[in-house]
């Protein structure tokens, strides 16, 4: 969205096209010189950045209504992981002070940051991939070892207020939170399904909880909210690393089709998923924060299932006890 309301937006679509799009539809197209992955946009020099297959940073200026010099990713890293980087999967404007991060698609998990005002990255996180990445076994028969699983960045969000913390989310099914004055994570998620990270995104419910530092992360089979916070459980030792790992959820939600992209409404408990299916699928959490202005009437319907006292309402389940496979067998 270029604009505070609806009026103005930037689209990134598949056929090598980045749209402009006002109230009255489509406005510009202008063509790009590969295909694109990702899209982020810095609001004070009005440059929409462009993460495409390759290691070049596309800008176009929507003031001057030209291309600006393309950024050159992964240079001068002095490794050989240079060449593994197939392109950017996705592009972050930090909303506090515009630092940019690029998530790279291989590399071994690598996100490069960049000051708007320079012609170079300032440095690059490297992603701890041998702890995140399962080990590898060699087949005694065949005495051939499985294909390597390359480590790629899918999903990036920097904190809405303070402009310290990261949220990183990757291809081997793993969200870390970072501080951006360290180079360890402070917390590792585990989805739990080894699927890519589709988005992970901090919520910003409203009132007492705007403040807690809920993480919402989610992969295509299952949405995690769970806190940053949540650290004090036993640290998870692996591979000479020590990963704080918060296993505490608030919620988990199964969509009933494979997700694809996930957006949590700000100020507000309401979640909408987009999954491989026609239909949105949207989730109310009050515990999370109220009901968006135009969805007021959600507050309403949640009121009257809390006065209901039915059955229904209190559960299918409330009289039943719940076994496991041992204790059914004894």
């Amino acid at each position: 969205m270029l604009s505070t309301d609806w009026t103005k937006s930037l689209h990134l679509q598949r056929d090598r096209s980045l749209q402009l799009h006002t109230q009255g539809g489509l406005h510009h197209s202008i063509r790009l010189p590969t295909y694109g992955r990702s899209l982020g946009y810095h609001s004070p020099s009005a440059d929409a950045l462009v993460g495409c297959t390759g290691t070049e940073i596309y800008r176009f200026n929507l003031e001057e209504g030209r291309y600006m010099t393309p950024l050159e990713i992964a240079r001068g890293w002095g490794d050989d992981r240079e060449s593994e980087v197939e392109g950017v999967n996705v592009v972050d404007v930090n909303p506090r002070h515009g630092l940019w991060s690029f998530g790279l698609d291989g590399g071994g998990g690598v996100v490069e940051f960049w000051d708007p005002r320079s012609r170079s990255a300032l440095t690059r996180l490297c992603l701890p991939s041998e702890a995140l990445l399962p080990a590898t076994t060699i087949d005694t028969e065949s005495m051939l070892a499985p294909p390597l699983r390359k480590l790629s960045i899918t999903s990036l969000a920097s904190h809405p207020t303070d402009g310290l913390s990261l949220a990183v989310g990757t291809s081997s099914g793993h969200t870390l939170l970072y501080d951006l004055r360290s180079p360890s994570p402070f917390a590792v998620k585990d989805q739990g399904y080894g699927e890519p990270v589709k988005r992970v995104d901090w919520l910003r419910g409203g009132g007492a909880q705007e403040d807690s530092g809920r993480v919402i992360s989610a992969d295509s089979k299952v949405i995690k909210v769970w806190g940053k916070q949540d650290v004090s459980l036993p640290l998870l030792y692996k591979e000479s690393m020590l990963m704080r790992q918060p296993s505490t959820n608030y919620l988990s939600l199964h969509p009933p089709n494979p997700l694809t992209d996930l957006h949590a409404i700000p100020n507000s408990g309401l979640i909408l998923a987009s999954c491989e299916a026609p239909e949105m699928c949207s989730y109310y959490i009050p515990e999370i924060g109220p009901a968006p202005k135009w969805a007021g009437f959600l507050d309403n319907v949640t009121e009257e299932m809390a006065d209901d006292t039915s059955a229904a309402a209190q559960g299918a389940y409330s009289d039943y006890k719940f076994v496991d496979k041992q204790e059914l067998e004894t």
